[in-house]
């Protein structure tokens, strides 16, 4: 059951409409005198990431509409990435633009920045690409992509099956926030973000590894040693409701 849902359906008028919630806006293309759209800015990135700007005349207007059902806003499940993505990957087939994986997965990274969210690469590759993968890049502002795919053995299925839990924390996610502070840490060069940002880079192949052994308990020592490395980078990845669940929850598995 797929939660994510994007259409874009052409209009016999000239118009670019908007909708997500139920809630339907004419886009003025030209923006100016635009009414108050924030809950479209992700909408607006959308267009402008596929080459859609003031200056571009459609032949047909359309409506590019969003939905998510079952997932709440501020989740930090990436939604609004993979949305970017949908809406990215619906308008290219409707205006016969070929992207490619690669360019999908940039697209997103760029809508990112114009929405100023501070946005990176993770959590399109995990969302948008199938299975199990590693996803790397490079260093420096152009973003080139690797996606490596990983076979998962069937006792790990097993375990995902029987033990991965998704639990709703009622916290807001706002990643920008924590994204500006990560950046803020690292350029003071506190010794702590440092050394949490070498260490964490190493986790990736602990974690491959971890999957193609079939090795269980190191899979979980990886995963608990990533989350103890991320507040190393930033306190705000946790606050006190959420370290109150993670330990309840950590209780409960190591008594069983």
């Amino acid at each position: 059951k797929l939660p994510v849902k994007v259409t874009v359906e052409k209009l016999q008028n000239n118009d670019i409409e908007f909708c997500s919630d139920g809630n339907v806006i004419k886009f003025n293309n030209n923006y100016e005198n635009e009414d108050d759209i924030s809950d479209f800015n992700l909408h607006k990135a959308a267009l402008r990431a596929v080459g859609i700007t003031s200056e571009t005349k459609v032949k047909n207007g359309f409506r590019l509409t969003t939905e998510v059902t079952d997932i709440d806003k501020g989740s930090g499940l990436g939604t609004s990435s993979i949305l970017l993505g949908g809406c990215i990957m619906a308008l290219s087939k409707m205006f016969a633009v070929e992207f490619d994986e690669k360019e999908t997965l940039r697209a997103v990274f760029v809508a990112e920045q114009i929405m100023n969210t501070g946005g990176g690469w993770q959590d399109q590759v995990g969302g948008l690409t199938p299975g199990i993968k590693a996803g790397t890049t490079v260093a420096g502002t152009e973003q080139y992509l690797k996606v490596d795919y990983i076979d998962l053995p069937e006792s790990f299925k097993k375990m995902f099956s029987e033990r991965l839990v998704l639990l709703p924390s009622g916290q807001r996610h706002f990643g920008r926030f924590i994204v500006n502070d990560v950046v803020n840490r690292y350029l003071s060069g506190l010794e702590e973000s440092l050394s949490g940002h070498r260490d964490i880079r190493k986790l990736n192949d602990k974690l491959i590894r971890s999957i193609e052994t079939e090795d269980e308990h190191a899979f979980c020592s990886v995963i608990n040693e990533h989350r103890r490395l991320l507040q190393k980078i930033s306190p705000k990845v946790t606050n006190p409701a959420l370290d109150e669940i993670m330990n309840t929850c950590l209780e409960v598995a190591y008594a069983v």
